[in-house]
C-alpha cells in the first residue's frame, strides 16, 4: 500500500490526526478544530460539526489553532481554542470555541466570533453532517424559527433544492427507542442535500441562499453560535469488539467488464500528448475526448491538433463541444461540423452543451438566458447525422438535477468522485460531482430516451454505474445480465497530465493508483467568472 498521499486523496496535503474524545457511549473525532464521525454507542450520529468560514469565491479558510486545551475525563470531555482568520486587504475575524461532551448524551459546540474589522464573507458558521446510511428517506421532527414543528422524513431520492428552511432543530431515531436532537442556535439555518455533489451527507448550515451574498460582518459585532446535540433512550453497552484475525483475500471468477476509461485533452495538451504516446499507451484509455469551446478562442486549429492526435492514437473519439447559443443555433454547429470534416477529424460521438449551463444556479437565482435544450440537440443532429449525439451538463451534477435534459425515463447511478476517506464512503455516494460531465448518448436517428426522468435522482442504486450505452439500454443492465460492453459507454474522464506522469511512472496500464484513484476534476480556469458552492 503507498503511503503517497497525492496518490491516495488527490492533493499533497495531509490531515492531521484526529483526537479520539470520549464521554461514556458518546465519543468524536476532534480535527483541526472541528468534531467528526460523532458516534453513540458505535452508531454514527453525525457525520460532522463544523465552524467553517467562507471568502466571496467560496474558499474555505483553514486558520490555524492557538489556545488550544483538550481535557479528557472519566465522563466527560472538553476542548477550547482561539483562531483567526485573515481576509484580503488584512481584514481579520477571530474565533473562540467551546467543545464540551457527557455521558449522558449531552454534546455543545459554542463559537463566538468578532470582526476586528469590516469582514466580507458568504458563509460564516456551523455546519452539521447528517449522514446518509441508515436516514435516507427517514423519518424526523423538524422545529422551525417560527416555533412551529413538523413530522417529515428526509429524502429517499436526491433533492434538487433545500428539504428543509428556517431550521432550529431537527431529531432522527438513532436505533430503536433511542432519538438524537440537533439543535442550532445564532442564525438561520436550512439543509442541502449533498449527494448532488457526490458526498454522503445532508449538510445543514447558515446563511440562506435567499439572502444576498457576499455579506459584511461589522467591526466589533459579536456572532456567536451553538450547536447542541441531545441523545435520549435506553442505551445499552456496545458489545466487546471480537478479536482481530489476519484479513485474507482470495482470487475469485473475473467479474463484469468495467466501462471504457478516457482521457480528456484540451488543445493546449494535445503537444503534452503527442510528446508521450508511450506513456499514453501504458495508460491504455480507450478513449479521447475532445474539449472543444469557442468562447475560449478555440478554432480550426484546435481541431487540426485534435485530429493529430486521433491519428497518432487511434481511439474511439468524442468532441465535447460548448455550444455558444450566440446567434443561430444552425449555423454554429453547422460551421464547427465544416471545420471537423476540414481537417479530417473522424469523431465517434459529439456531446453538446450550452455555455451557460457551465455555472452554478442556486436555488433562488435567474436562470441565464439559454435557448431550449431541445433547440441544442436538434441543431447538432442536424449538423452531425451520423454519429451519436450526447447532451447533459459539462459542470456538476447538481446542475444536471436542476435542470433536466429532454424528458425520458433514465436513472443515474453510481460515484466517480473519489476524495479524503472516499474509499470507505464511496458506497454511500449517490451522485457524481467534481466538474464530471454528464452525456447522454443519444440515437444517431432522434433524441429519445436515456435523459433524465421528471422526479429526483434515485440514489439506492449506488453499486451500480452511472454510465449509458447507445442502444437506449443503460451500462448497468448489460453488465448486471452478462452482457459487458455490448455498446459503448460513457467514459471516466480525467487529467491528461497527472496520468502521463503517473502511467510513467507505474510502467504499466494496470497500476492501480494510476487508475483507480485518479479520477480528477476539471480544471478551475474552464468556468470562468462562476462562483461555486459546496
Amino acid at each position: 500500500m503507498t503511503a503517497d498521499a497525492f496518490l491516495l486523496y488527490g492533493t499533497h496535503a495531509v490531515e492531521a490526526e484526529p483526537v479520539r474524545l470520549r464521554a461514556g457511549t458518546l465519543t468524536a473525532d476532534f480535527v483541526n478544530g472541528n468534531l467528526r464521525t460523532i458516534r453513540h454507542g458505535g452508531i454514527e450520529v453525525l457525520r460532522a460539526i463544523a465552524y467553517i468560514v467562507r471568502d466571496r469565491d467560496w474558499g474555505t479558510y483553514e486558520p490555524a489553532l492557538t489556545d488550544l486545551a483538550i481535557d479528557q475525563g472519566a465522563d466527560t470531555f472538553s476542548v477550547s481554542y482561539s483562531a483567526s482568520c485573515v481576509g484580503p486587504e488584512g481584514s481579520r475575524l477571530d474565533f473562540r470555541a467551546m467543545i464540551e461532551g457527557s455521558a449522558d448524551g449531552q454534546l455543545v459546540f459554542d463559537v463566538s466570533a468578532v470582526p476586528e474589522s469590516d469582514f466580507e464573507t458568504n458563509r460564516c458558521g456551523f455546519c452539521i453532517l447528517h449522514p446518509i446510511a441508515g436516514l435516507a428517506g427517514s423519518p424526523v421532527t423538524v422545529e422551525h424559527t417560527d416555533g412551529s414543528v413538523v413530522e417529515t422524513k428526509l429524502p429517499l431520492l436526491i433533492d434538487p433544492w433545500q428539504p428543509f428552511k428556517d431550521l432550529q432543530a431537527i431529531a432522527h431515531e438513532v436505533r430503536p427507542g433511542v432519538t438524537a436532537e440537533c439543535r442550532m442556535e445564532g442564525d438561520a439555518f436550512e439543509m442541502e442535500d449533498q449527494r448532488n455533489w457526490s458526498d454522503a451527507s445532508y449538510k445543514t448550515n447558515v446563511r440562506p441562499l435567499a439572502l444576498p451574498w457576499p455579506y459584511v460582518l461589522p467591526a466589533g459585532g459579536t456572532v456567536r453560535q451553538t450547536i447542541s446535540l441531545r441523545v435520549t433512550g435506553a442505551v445499552k453497552a456496545p458489545a466487546a469488539a471480537a478479536t482481530a484475525e489476519p484479513i485474507r483475500v482470495e482470487l475469485g471468477e473475473a467479474g463484469p467488464l468495467l466501462p471504457d476509461i478516457a482521457v480528456i485533452i484540451y488543445p493546449d495538451e494535445v503537444e503534452t500528448a503527442l510528446a508521450n504516446l508511450p506513456a499514453l499507451s501504458a495508460l491504455g484509455p480507450q478513449q479521447l475526448m475532445f474539449h472543444y469551446d469557442p468562447t475560449r478562442g478555440h478554432r480550426l486549429d484546435a481541431l487540426q491538433s485534435y485530429a493529430r492526435l486521433a491519428a497518432a492514437y487511434p481511439a474511439v473519439t468524442t468532441l465535447e463541444c460548448v455550444v455558444s447559443c450566440v446567434g443561430d443555433l444552425d449555423a454554429e454547429l453547422s460551421g464547427v461540423a465544416d471545420m471537423v470534416r476540414q481537417v479530417g477529424l473522424r469523431l465517434s460521438a459529439i456531446a453538446v452543451s450550452p455555455s451557460v449551463d457551465r455555472q452554478s444556479t442556486p436555488p433562488g437565482s435567474a436562470w441565464p438566458e439559454c435557448p431550449p435544450l431541445e433547440d441544442v440537440y436538434a441543431a447538432a443532429r442536424r449538423a452531425f447525422p451520423d454519429i451519436r449525439l450526447g447532451g447533459g451538463m459539462f459542470s456538476y451534477f447538481t446542475e444536471l438535477n436542476r435542470k433536466r435534459v429532454p424528458r425520458r425515463p433514465a436513472r443515474f447511478r453510481h460515484p466517480l468522485h473519489l476524495s479524503d476517506r472516499a474509499r470507505r464512503r464511496r458506497s454511500q455516494r449517490h451522485a457524481i460531482a467534481g466538474g464530471a460531465a454528464f452525456h447522454h448518448r443519444l440515437g444517431a436517428g432522434d433524441l429519445r430516451a436515456k435523459t433524465l426522468p421528471d422526479r429526483p435522482v434515485d440514489h439506492r442504486h449506488a453499486a451500480e454505474p452511472l454510465w449509458r450505452c447507445d442502444q437506449g439500454q443503460s451500462a448497468p443492465s448489460a453488465h448486471r445480465h452478462g452482457r459487458p460492453g455490448s455498446s459503448p459507454c460513457r467514459p471516466v474522464r480525467g487529467c491528461m497530465d497527472d496520468r502521463l506522469r503517473r502511467a510513467s511512472r507505474a510502467g504499466r496500464a494496470g497500476d492501480a493508483h494510476a487508475v483507480q484513484l485518479h479520477w480528477t476534476v476539471r480544471r478551475a480556469g474552464d468556468i470562468r467568472g462562476t462562483r461555486r458552492r459546496r
